[in-house]
């Protein structure tokens, strides 16, 4: 288990990352010729003693590389290339590297602990980018190996980071549980004066006071203030901001701005693990000088925002009423420019919360939704045209912009009401017909007149008993079923058998057994809970598809829907429940 001192390292994946554009191209190929014959021990035990350093880091790592390359032994190149990682500075590389990691281990290792490193920081890799699902995902997959492994160490600071990642897209209530556990946690084993308890404690207090639960708020922010005085600056002073924002909802406007200032003025701009909290120092800073009508600080307050963002994908609600803020501002002072500047950055923020879901709620788009932000650039490009003779492929854009984001969300909407509707048609008690007439309201293979089949009665009577016993026992999850084989089993000829199937059934054989099994998936997806945790290429196994894109186009032909979409649902109900 890693040393307490590095707990920060795994929590702040995110923090860590951006600090790649500080990195240079040094040349590590060279091994220096004492760490040739160095044990893995000894190399990575100096690497940890410095570890703030990139250039030495770098050269302690590639001797562990060159050394697991040299013996084949893939769990130790799995290792340096995940910590390699950490130091690389061109994003496509980085990725490539964590890849490989993950790989190496599948090739090689059976030790489960090896597994959560490379995934927490492909996480924190994709969180940084503002890939919230996918960061979500690789969080997930170290929490899951954490478990696994029994690794409870790493299964706390995984659930910190998943925590750390809910407060960004606005699960508040989600994230404070989680934080709360990793407290408890630290109780349990006395890392209460730790570095990444106080961060917790830091969480936990931006999460409360996102949720307007304010007293409670101050409580964690009071234990934050006096934890971290005199021991940790940064972590103080981002409480201090904290508090400040606790004074401001509870009307202590300048206690509040005082607060505020001060902890302000000790932090450092460019450093990622303090933006979060300057983000939000400056947003509340503006708004008190906006209600004090001292805009011109305000304006100055909302464009300090502005510039933290700038090579930091934070997607805060705050955010969006400091552009509006501005684009107020200017509108008024008649600079149509700047206005129209922050216009489009608004409108890129609103798509990119739109493109995740998040914070999506009428109150939002009621305030100032995207139609009228539209509206209103087009307004202004038509003016800007006018007066300083604008490009005419912008407002072309911008109305193809306009039409693109109308008709997407159109389509969602849709989509969604389809999707919804047929997946409660599914949860009805009856079972999805066999007959003709699928879900979708589509018609199978026609079959012929009973006067046209040329086969005696006896046996028709003898192939559908053999047929009814046939889906009774579920042979038709045998994977290797054909209408040959069954053909057999009935003892009867294929010709017979599909010619009775296609007018009984309504259907060809292939689409018989897709019907059969697709039907029977349905059944146990909805009544086992188990089934449900499987990855769908583990369900379509379980139901006799040879591969996952065969069974998720029959359920969705049959259904309407996606697997993975109906066993969502199904999940959310039993939630509730």
């Amino acid at each position: 288990m890693m040393p307490a001192k590095f707990r920060n390292i795994i929590i702040l994946i995110i923090y860590c990352l951006s600090f790649q554009g500080q990195y240079g191209q040094e040349d590590t190929s060279t091994t220096p010729d004492f760490l040739n014959n160095s044990s893995y021990e000894y190399i990575f035990k100096s690497y940890l003693e410095v570890f703030e350093d990139t250039a030495k880091s770098k050269i302690y790592l590639s001797a562990y590389l060159k050394k697991a390359s040299k013996e084949n032994n893939l769990q130790k190149k799995s290792k340096a290339l995940t910590y390699l990682s950490y130091y690389e500075k061109i994003e496509s590389k980085k990725l490539a590297l964590l890849d490989s990691a993950i790989i190496f281990l599948a090739s090689d290792t059976t030790n489960l602990n090896d597994y959560i490193l490379p995934y927490s920081y492909k996480g924190g890799y994709y969180q940084y980018k503002g890939s919230y699902q996918q960061a979500l995902n690789n969080y997930l997959k170290a929490l899951e190996y954490s478990i696994k492994a029994n690794n409870i160490q790493y299964e706390y600071y995984t659930k910190h980071n998943i925590g750390v990642l809910k407060v960004s897209v606005g699960k508040y209530e989600e994230a404070i549980a989680l934080f709360k556990e990793c407290l408890i946690h630290d109780t349990k084993v006395s890392e209460t004066e730790s570095h990444g308890h106080n961060e917790t404690l830091l969480f936990i207090s931006e999460a409360y006071l996102k949720n307007k639960q304010i007293d409670t708020a101050s409580i964690y922010i009071e234990k934050g203030l006096n934890k971290t005085k005199d021991i940790y600056a940064d972590l103080y002073n981002q409480f201090v901001i904290f508090k400040g924002i606790q004074l401001f909802f509870q009307g202590e406007i300048e206690s509040a701005k005082k607060n505020i200032e001060r902890a302000i003025f000790h932090l450092d701009k460019h450093n990622p693990e303090t933006r979060r909290s300057l983000i939000l120092g400056y947003f509340y800073l503006g708004k008190i000088n906006a209600l004090s009508n001292n805009s011109e600080k305000a304006v100055s307050n909302f464009l300090e925002l502005d510039s933290l963002l700038k090579n930091n994908k934070v997607l805060f609600q705050e955010i969006r009423e400091g552009y509006q803020y501005l684009i107020s501002h200017y509108k008024k002072s008649g600079s149509k420019t700047d206005q129209l500047k922050f216009v489009n950055k608004l409108l890129t923020f609103d798509s990119i919360l739109l493109k995740d879901k998040r914070f999506l709620s009428s109150r939002i788009l009621n305030e100032f939704d995207t139609p009228m932000l539209l509206k209103e650039k087009e307004v202004l490009i038509g003016e800007l045209l006018d007066e300083k003779k604008y490009l005419n492929y912008v407002l072309q854009i911008s109305v193809l912009l306009s039409f693109a984001i109308c008709i997407g969300l159109i389509y969602q909407y849709r989509k969604r009401r389809s999707y919804k509707s047929k997946f409660l048609t599914l949860m009805k008690d009856q079972k999805v017909s066999n007959s003709s007439i699928s879900i979708n309201g589509t018609q199978e293979v026609p079959g012929k007149k009973s006067n046209e089949l040329d086969i005696s009665p006896q046996i028709i009577t003898k192939i559908l008993e053999g047929l009814e016993l046939f889906e009774k026992e579920k042979k038709f999850l045998s994977k290797d079923i054909t209408s040959s084989k069954l053909a057999l089993i009935l003892k009867t000829n294929k010709k017979y058998l599909s010619q009775i199937i296609n007018h009984h059934k309504k259907k060809s054989f292939s689409n018989y057994v897709k019907d059969l099994r697709i039907d029977y998936s349905i059944e146990q997806l909805k009544e086992n809970s188990r089934l449900r945790r499987y990855t769908i290429q583990g369900i379509s196994e379980e139901m006799g598809f040879n591969s996952t894109e065969s069974f998720s186009t029959a359920f969705r032909k049959r259904t309407g829907i996606k697997p993975s979409y109906f066993i969502k649902e199904i999940n959310n109900l039993q939630s509730k429940v």
